[in-house]
């Protein structure tokens, strides 16, 4: 069953705290989706620390499209949520 969580976080310690409690207390996650980039950046930090595989076990995407998403091994999957007129 999908699991949704809110997470506030200020800067990139906070996030990865946060993103490293959810993962410790949902084990079983398999993919996931950031409303910020900030977030995506830290489950991928966090998977590379626990030896999680991105993609191969895990799948992170962020819906605020990021100029830098490339730099991330493995890049980051991100959708652009910039509505056009």
């Amino acid at each position: 069953k999908p699991l949704t969580v809110q997470i506030e976080a200020l800067d990139m310690h906070m996030a990865y705290r946060a993103v490293k409690d959810i993962f410790e207390e949902h084990p079983l996650i398999e993919g996931v989706i950031c409303d910020y980039s900030l977030v995506a950046v830290c489950v991928c930090h966090y998977c590379e620390d626990a030896g999680i595989d991105i993609p191969g076990s895990m799948g992170v995407c962020a819906t605020d499209k990021i100029s830098y998403s490339e730099i991330l091994r493995p890049a980051l999957t991100c959708m652009d949520n910039k509505l056009e007129m």
